[in-house]
């Protein structure tokens, strides 16, 4: 009788404990076997599979109890789980600890789903590179991010992350296994896969809902879209700015402001509504990819006289470009095609700008989307239908520049300008982003960089001074660095790091901080002065987790000067999204995004999911946890298009569009945004 009880209770987990014939079962739930368990803030339940939550963030680690799991020959790892607790969770799957290296699903109560995370390929074969040059996401599942991480053959364990659990939730875990053959090709494989790109800009060798296979196809979907549009206007409670219309009226300064309301900081726009800015990055008619020594890819390439000539065009590459076939190439002038903007003059004609304009301010609106966030073409945004943000930069290669330098402020305000002369004082946009994901280090990094290299001779200058003011004398100094200068004249030789210097160091991390963030905040308050500063993007995509408190340093000058402090954020879930203790400031989000792999692109970019379902679900989720956040005044997704398939000029080709290379909508992010937009105002401030 135990027996049976015990085989039915099996029988009615997730899908069954039977492992399907193509996957490898690393954990069956009924007999975990060879596996051990790791529990932080949950416990195991009473039945096969069942954890109970003790405290927030839970975490459930699976590692095989001898050596490691070898799974080379693997593509994803699938996690069966049903939420059997009464509130919403995102369960996010990583491998090796590796937070870059996950895949999250949100579970409504009573969902059972599958969690699927990618194992990542961080070094791919000579080989592989010579075949696919410039492409992150490659044929047969080689997939890579930006940075090192485990290797396929090696993984010692796997996590279940549930970050919005609380004590009392419960979760059910079936089997885990490893799916999907990894291929690499052979000389004749490889040739006989070619060509891999169709005369769409589409995967050859795939095919997925609403790939298009001809000019007709284009003009259907087309009208189809235009039908649903039409159905969907958007924009039913929302003022001339994208404010809420029905909700009250501030004073006004005919552009944008932030003050708090209500104990929520929020924008206000320019006649005085309250404003959530509701964004999309790169909203632009061109997703290029470069051609030159990989044409064997392509069924069709323009050329520069033929029909498509507009659409080819020479760009830089990477120093990592590299193809096989192209023998020397000048990554300062490769050839480029935009099969996107090949797609709008065949449906289009030549008039396809103006109408990719109309069609694309007509999307944003049906779609809640009330900002034109960065990185965006003017074309789209001076119509002045839809406020936008715009940028500039200091740093180069994301590295700092010297803003001690006389010339900083200047260079500031010359791009301003040159590139945005006609938006600085438009009321319709709504303020100014300074660089983007600047590398800061820790509260040393900059300081040891100013007393140990060449790169920051105006900052050093500054120290310098600083240091003789301090100490008075070189043995003053000497007591507190424990070093032996022999005088000033000696320390201006100095390229070393003492360990007495940590205070003076942190000190000049300091200085130049303010210095970089005051010369920013003036540079844009002497050109446009009614125009938000809008920060750096910081790129601490966990923040303010325990790991990230070495960079708290550095928000507080930030937010000292910019009017919003602004990140990038490619996480599941934005909830915990606050100033630490002692901080209070406003924050928008100025990237996000996560992509899957069943629309016919071989890479899901910085955040996975395991269909285009669970993508808008992740999406929907996110921003409501950023409209009710009491801080946030502001998410942008990135981007507009999903990327090209052979990549852009890095080697991006990441599915994380709204729309196809096809000018198709994916729709079920597209619903997913609608949902957002609709309510956004009702949420933020009539929720109590």
């Amino acid at each position: 009788m135990k027996k049976l009880l015990y085989s039915l209770l099996c029988l009615a987990l997730f899908y069954g404990c039977t492992d399907k014939p193509q996957n490898l079962l690393l954990l069956n739930a009924c007999n975990p076997s060879g596996v051990s368990v790791s529990l932080s803030q949950i416990e195991a339940g009473k039945s096969p599979g069942e954890y109970s939550v003790t405290g927030p963030m839970a975490k459930l680690a699976f590692a095989p109890e001898k050596g490691v799991w070898d799974l080379s020959k693997y593509i994803f790892i699938d996690c069966e789980v049903e939420n059997i607790s009464g509130r919403t969770q995102l369960v996010e799957l990583m491998i090796n600890g590796d937070k870059w290296t996950m895949g999250g699903v949100y579970f409504e109560s009573g969902d059972k789903k599958i969690v699927r995370t990618i194992i990542m390929r961080q070094n791919p074969t000579p080989k592989q590179l010579s075949q696919f040059p410039n492409m992150n996401g490659h044929p047969g599942g080689s997939i890579k991010l930006w940075w090192n991480s485990y290797s396929p053959d090696s993984i010692k364990n796997i996590t279940l992350y549930l970050p919005l659990s609380k004590s009392g939730d419960v979760i059910k875990v079936g089997n885990v296994s490893a799916g999907e053959e990894f291929k690499t090709y052979s000389d004749e494989e490889y040739k006989a896969l070619m060509p891999i790109i169709d005369e769409f800009g589409q995967y050859t060798h795939k095919e997925w809902p609403g790939k298009i296979k001809n000019r007709e196809d284009l003009l259907a979907a087309d009208s189809r879209e235009m039908a649903d549009l039409n159905g969907n206007p958007g924009y039913a409670e929302m003022s001339k700015f994208g404010g809420w219309k029905n909700g009250p009226k501030l004073s006004s300064t005919g552009h944008f402001r932030v003050q708090k309301y209500n104990g929520k900081w929020a924008i206000i726009d320019p006649e005085g509504y309250l404003f959530w800015s509701h964004g999309i990055d790169c909203v632009r008619p061109n997703s290029d990819t470069p051609v030159e020594g990989r044409e064997q890819f392509y069924k069709l390439l323009p050329d520069t006289a033929g029909e498509f000539k507009d659409f080819v065009y020479p760009g830089r590459v990477s120093s990592s470009y590299t193809p096989e076939s192209a023998g020397k190439i000048n990554i300062n002038s490769v050839k480029f095609v935009n099969f996107y903007g090949m797609n709008l003059e065949r449906k289009w004609g030549r008039d396809y700008k103006v109408n990719f304009v109309e069609r694309t301010i007509k999307r944003l609106k049906s779609w809640g989307m009330n900002t034109i966030a960065n990185w965006s073409d003017s074309s789209v945004y001076m119509k002045r239908e839809i406020p936008y943000t715009i940028s500039v930069n200091t740093a180069r290669s994301r590295m700092l520049i010297d803003p001690f330098d006389p010339g900083f402020q200047p260079l500031i305000e010359n791009q301003l300008t040159a590139i945005h002369q006609k938006s600085l004082d438009d009321p319709w946009c709504l303020g100014i982003f300074i660089d983007n994901e600047i590398g800061w280090g820790n509260e040393t990094s900059i300081g040891i960089n100013v007393l140990t290299s060449e790169r920051y001779p105006f900052a050093w200058k500054v120290m310098d001074n600083t240091l003789k003011k301090k100490y008075n004398s070189i043995s003053a100094l000497n007591k507190v660095w424990e070093s032996k200068f022999s005088s000033w004249a000696d320390f201006e030789k100095n390229q070393e790091k003492f360990a007495g210097a940590e205070g003076d160091i942190k000190m000049m991390s300091a200085l130049f901080a303010d210095e970089y963030f005051s010369k920013c905040k003036a540079a844009i308050k002497k050109v446009a002065p009614d125009k938000l500063y809008l920060g750096c993007r910081f790129d601490f995509h966990f923040y303010p987790d325990a790991d990230n408190y070495s960079r708290d340093w550095i928000i507080a000058h930030g937010a000292k000067y910019a009017d919003i402090v602004s990140f990038n954020r490619y996480n599941y879930s934005c909830n915990t999204m606050k100033p630490v203790e002692g901080m209070d400031f406003p924050i928008i989000l100025g990237e996000f995004h996560v992509g899957a792999l069943d629309r016919g692109l071989p890479h899901s970019g910085l955040r996975h999911s395991t269909n285009q379902k669970e993508r808008a679900l992740v999406y929907k989720n996110f921003l409501m946890q950023a409209v009710n956040n009491p801080y946030i005044v502001g998410v942008g997704w990135f981007q507009y298009l999903d990327q090209p398939y052979t990549g852009r000029n890095d080697g991006e080709n990441y599915q994380i569009g709204f729309i196809t290379v096809g000018d198709y909508p994916n729709q079920e992010i597209q619903e997913s945004a609608r949902e957002v937009g609709r309510n956004m105002y009702k949420i933020r401030y009539e929720n109590k």
